[in-house]
């Protein structure tokens, strides 16, 4: 076995400062211990030094990183499994006008954001990131917009544009709405909802794309006290 960790650490630090820079945050060795679920800095500090991590930690590390556990526990082999031969190829994303094309996210020009679940992003007001993302994806780079936040979608409400399980892009709302585009909106007892939104006479429409949901129509006067549009929707993200 190998015992010097030294390298190791440093090529999983890297990707923790990766993910930390994506969130707009400094990257630390005390943030990445918080981020392991230590209280202190003292294991990632002995790690940097060479010392390999405990069967626990390594466990951990392969949780959060997705690290094979015998390249973590004894150094041999390659850092990830790899990739099946009967995959069936890289995931795809386009954005959501309604000719936009599919493309497949692979080449040289790779971003990588974090994701959130639709049930944690329920309860975030306006404290997102302070909650951990439940993974990350890699994305297009020319997809990458400043203050973007990616959500897993649940639910077949907005199928067959958005499938159970995809993730969207979503830039902050600036006040103003394109009729017919997608964004998330938080409703009392619905938690955050993908529609289509719509401007009628005297109402915004929200509107699936699945016709067995039928439409929810707020009239403009007092809409805003229930209901907060939090972004637009700006891609769609599958995987294979």
């Amino acid at each position: 076995m190998d015992n010097n960790f030294l390298e190791q650490f440093d090529f999983i630090y890297q990707i923790y400062e990766k993910r930390v820079k994506a969130l707009g945050a400094i990257p630390s060795v005390l943030g990445f211990s918080k981020y392991l679920g230590h209280k202190n800095d003292g294991k990632p500090k002995q790690w940097k030094k060479g010392q390999r991590p405990s069967t626990n930690d390594c466990a951990v590390l392969h949780e959060k990183f997705g690290l094979r556990v015998q390249w973590l526990t004894t150094g041999k082999g390659e850092p990830y499994e790899a990739r099946p031969k009967e995959s069936l190829g890289p995931p795809t994303m386009r954005r959501t006008g309604e000719y936009s094309p599919v493309e497949y996210v692979r080449g040289p020009h790779i971003a990588e954001v974090p994701v959130w679940g639709i049930a944690e992003a329920g309860r975030m007001g306006v404290e997102i990131f302070e909650l951990a993302p439940s993974r990350f994806i890699p994305i297009l780079q020319r997809y990458y917009r400043e203050k973007l936040i990616a959500f897993e979608v649940e639910g077949r409400s907005m199928e067959p544009t958005i499938r159970h399980g995809s993730v969207i892009g979503v830039v902050p709302f600036d006040g103003t709405f394109d009729s017919g585009a997608m964004y998330l909106v938080k409703r009392p007892h619905f938690g955050l909802l993908v529609k289509r939104v719509y401007m009628g006479k005297n109402m915004l429409i929200l509107k699936s794309d699945n016709p067995e949901h039928p439409p929810l129509e707020l009239p403009y006067e007092g809409y805003e006290q229930d209901t907060v549009v939090l972004g637009r929707v700006i891609w769609i993200w599958q995987d294979a």
